[in-house]
This record gives C-alpha cells, sequence and structure tokens, in this order.
C-alpha cells in the first residue's frame, strides 16, 4: 500500500514509460487486490488506470482487461455506474482501437493478435458504435473459419447482442450442435451465454438437458459463463436449484467434478 505521494510519482513513470513492462503489471495487480480488500478505493484504480491509455505491452492490456473485469462487479446494480465504466473502458481503449484496427497485418506477432482481441473486447463491452458496425461486418462479410479466431467470440457476440436478427441467434446456435469443431463451438458456448435476452437465456438452459445440443462434459462450461453474465446469473441459478437432481444424477459418478 503506497501513500498518495509516492503513488503519483511511481503514476508519473508510467506516464513516462520508465517503468518496465512487468512493473506496470506489478502495480495494476497490486492495486486491484488492495480495492477488491477494500484498503484503497475503486476510484483510486480507476485514477489509476488512467494513466495506462497509451499502452502498447499485451501482457499489461491482459491486466487492464482483468481490473476494468473486476470493476464491473461493482456496477452490477447500478446503470449509472455501468455507463460510466463503460465509457472509461472506451477511453483507455480508443487509440490502441485506432491503431491495430479490425484487420490483422500480415506477419504481425502473437502478442499484437491478442492485443488486438483484448482492445476489441473492451470498445463492444463500451458499446462503441463503429466497433459494433465493424464486428458485424466483418461477421457478414466472412464465413466463421475465415475471423480471426482471437477475435471470433468478440465479432460473435456483438452479432447475437446487436444484429436483432434472431434467426441468425437461432442458426448460430444450432451451429453450436452440428460443428465438427471444438474451436469454433467453445466460442460460439462464449458468444451465445453472453446474450442479454431472457428468452433465449432459457432456450440455452432447456437445451443443457438435452446431450443431442450439449454434451454432458460441456455443461459446467455453459453454466459457469451463464453465471457469468449479470443478466442471466438469476435465471441460471434458479435452474441449477430446480435441476439439481437431475445434476446429482447425471454427474454422480465423474470424479472431476468433486470441487
Amino acid at each position: 500500500h503506497y501513500d498518495p505521494v509516492l503513488l503519483s510519482r511511481i503514476v508519473a513513470k508510467i506516464n513516462d514509460t520508465s517503468c518496465t513492462p512487468l512493473d506496470r503489471v506489478q502495480l495494476l495487480s497490486e492495486q486491484m487486490l488492495l480495492a477488491r480488500s477494500g484498503v484503497t478505493s475503486t476510484s483510486s484504480l480507476i485514477e489509476l488506470l488512467g494513466s495506462y491509455a497509451h499502452e502498447t505491452e499485451e501482457s499489461v492490456w491482459t491486466m487492464i482487461s482483468l481490473t476494468i473485469n473486476e470493476l464491473k462487479r461493482f456496477t452490477e446494480n447500478d446503470i449509472t455506474a455501468q455507463k460510466q465504466l463503460k465509457s472509461f473502458a472506451r477511453s483507455i481503449a480508443i487509440d490502441q482501437y485506432n491503431y491495430l484496427g479490425w484487420v490483422p497485418v500480415a506477419g504481425e506477432s502473437e502478442s499484437q493478435s491478442k492485443r488486438r482481441s483484448i482492445v476489441m473486447g473492451l470498445m463492444l463491452y463500451a458499446e462503441d458504435h463503429d466497433a459494433i458496425e465493424n464486428a458485424v461486418r466483418v461477421f457478414m462479410n466472412h464465413t466463421l473459419e475465415e475471423i480471426e479466431p482471437e477475435l471470433r467470440p468478440h465479432v460473435l457476440s456483438a452479432v447475437i447482442n446487436h444484429s436483432h436478427d434472431d434467426s441468425t441467434v437461432t442458426a448460430l446456435f444450432n451451429l453450436y450442435r452440428t460443428s465438427p469443431s471444438a474451436e469454433l463451438r467453445n466460442d460460439l458456448s462464449i458468444a451465445l451465454c453472453s446474450s442479454r435476452d431472457p428468452v433465449f437465456t432459457q432456450q440455452i438452459l432447456a437445451a443443457l438437458l438435452d446431450a443431442k445440443y450439449v454434451r454432458q462434459q460441456d455443461i459446467r462450461h455453459w453454466v459457469v459463463r451463464l453465471l457469468q453474465n449479470p443478466v442471466s446469473r438469476e435465471l441460471t441459478w434458479s435452474w441449477l436449484r430446480s435441476n439439481w437432481k437431475w445434476i446429482e444424477t447425471k454427474f454422480k459418478g465423474d470424479k472431476s467434478y468433486d470441487d
């Protein structure tokens, strides 16, 4: 825990890039844990994050994303705070969004591809209109196999939540059942579980009881992702309670579920 004067000096070094990437990751990680435990305030964490707007290292962007995800927990029941956090996330990511763009550069590093994925995820979380329009355009102009794997879950989530086309969402859900690609099924699951439509969430939960849609070993991934989504959490918790006997019967011999 740093005193305000020392912390301001450290932040100044972040701004003039004299801190190493490891230093920048460590500082953000420490302050996130201190805010989580109540030792420091979330407002001070947000102030610190503002110093990372010109960050270029993928490892640091990973920590930035984790920190914003941590801040989301404090805004779930406050629409005004949610809007403010989305606006803040956009302000952090916009420079890298404009720099990286949606199209991978030939021969670019894996680190840059991952950084693009993190930045696009933040811009879509912020509901930036340009990011949403470009994500939908990528979906419309490419097959799912052609979309950059790092970007595909974000593109699919944007389509599911912003296309306003129920037939497309249904088609993606059916594709999950029929696709032979485990990687594509995983991306589809991530995106489908991000839905903000309670009616569709009910359809997903009903499908979890049908082995024709979701294999037994994949059910836990769907449930965890639905619980992580604030919009579907209550419905999923109710489903768990209502179907607990089925869950016990289904998984009683599976040691991987003991914890």
